[in-house]
């Protein structure tokens, strides 16, 4: 979240950051299928990270669609 502030500034930034967040979320969505069932606690930290990382994103795609 905070770089986005940080480099709002910069031409095209938000766009990088934008890949840069689906990247990540696909990268642990990814990591929870290869999880084995019992590792419960990575199940649910990877998703509270994944849904902090998808309520970023969709913070931020409501900035740039409300211009």
């Amino acid at each position: 979240g905070s770089a986005f502030g940080l480099f709002s500034s910069r031409s095209g930034a938000r766009v990088f950051l934008t890949v840069v967040g689906i990247a990540a979320v696909l990268g642990m969505l990814w990591m929870m299928k290869k999880a084995r069932p019992d590792q419960r606690a990575l199940h649910w930290a990877l998703a509270l990270v994944a849904g902090g990382a998808i309520g970023l994103l969709a913070g931020l795609a409501a900035i740039l669609f409300a211009r």
